[in-house]
């Protein structure tokens, strides 16, 4: 089977995902924008992450340049006649906003398509443009795919289909789960917005700290709310974007990673968390949810008072639980699993 994955941003997603096609036979392409958005503008980090699909033999198609740019038409023809030769049976997108994009996936092989958020994170513009060839793709697919019941639900509101699939978002687990560092510490990272509920979270630290002093909170990334994290005896910050090849060092110091999203779909920073075996407190909206190893690792949205009660139980925990979620993480939010019910998907799809 040849299945094209189309991005704009997402790409370490797609990334992943190709390589677990990969690993199942399926003849893998990626086509995607060539901007270094998702990589804070590091084209040095981009190039990296692209070369392990060049060394599994993935190839890769880049679309250049700005939607508003002419010149670009040229480069939508080059590519949308290179697809048409290759001929995929599956164009599988996520959740594409340039409608360049739109115009080379190649007519006669089948569209689905991941739809990560099913509403636009508050306070993030949406132009119309995205908003159109969202719903256009969205109305074209053959299946769509979200990472959790509560999305699905949330997309058959918008737009009823009988062909949305759950799959959740995958993990790429660690040979062995981390050691609980000696300090205890609570791991925020990711953009720093308002919708990530950092204000939230420093509310709870501080209740936190009334009855334990000692434990730390650690806050990586940059967004519009950084200049608001306030200067604090046990609180550290990296105000900036984090380099993927940094990642493992902050994990390495993170008894807990906290995700106190007021809204959110799913969590990228939450899968790399369960990969390493690090205990992920999470609060009840979307798919984060499905990411919680235990049930009592959830927070409603906007609860400090809860939120300080589930820091405070896993904060304090041993090698065996981190060997426990980690195995349940491999087991049932593999990639190579992910990818195998995806395929299911694909089949169904080219058959119907």
């Amino acid at each position: 089977m040849r299945v094209l994955l189309v991005c704009d941003c997402f790409l370490k997603y797609v990334i992943e995902q190709a390589l677990a096609l990969k690993r199942q036979g399926l003849d893998v392409r990626v086509l995607c924008r060539a901007h270094a958005e998702e990589y804070g503008g590091s084209r040095t980090e981009r190039e990296a992450d692209l070369q392990r699909l060049h060394s599994a033999n993935v190839q890769v198609w880049q679309l250049p340049g700005r939607v508003r740019e002419l010149h670009t038409l040229l480069d939508v023809r080059r590519l949308r006649r290179a697809i048409a030769l290759w001929a995929p049976d599956i164009v599988h997108a996520h959740d594409p906003q340039d409608p360049r994009l739109l115009a080379i996936w190649t007519v006669g092989a089948r569209l689905t398509m991941t739809v990560h958020d099913v509403t636009p994170h508050p306070g993030e513009p949406e132009p119309w443009v995205a908003k159109w060839v969202v719903r256009r793709m969205r109305a074209r697919a053959d299946a769509i795919v979200v990472h959790g019941a509560a999305l699905r639900d949330a997309l058959l509101e918008q737009s009823p289909n009988s062909n949305v699939y759950i799959v959740p978002h995958g993990v790429a687990t660690s040979p062995e789960p981390l050691l609980p560092p000696k300090r205890k510490q609570v791991l925020f990272l990711g953009r720093l917005e308002q919708y990530k509920g950092v204000d939230v979270l420093l509310e709870s630290m501080r209740l936190v700290w009334g009855e334990r002093p000692n434990i730390h909170l650690m806050i990586a990334g940059a967004g519009a709310l950084q200049a608001t994290i306030p200067t604090h005896p046990a609180i550290t910050t990296d105000l900036r974007y984090i380099p993927d090849l940094e990642l493992p060092s902050l994990f390495a110091n993170a008894s807990i990673v906290a995700l106190p999203y007021i809204e959110a779909s799913q969590s990228g920073v939450g899968a790399l968390a369960l990969g390493y075996g690090i205990p992920v407190v999470v609060t009840r909206t979307g798919s984060l949810p499905d990411i919680a190893y235990r049930s009592d690792m959830i927070a409603e949205p906007g609860d400090p008072v809860g939120l300080k009660g589930v820091i405070l139980r896993y904060v304090d925990h041993d090698f065996d639980f981190r060997r426990g979620l980690h195995d349940w993480a491999a087991r049932e939010l593999s990639w190579d699993a992910a990818a195998g019910a995806t395929i299911d998907i694909f089949e169904r799809v080219i058959r119907f």
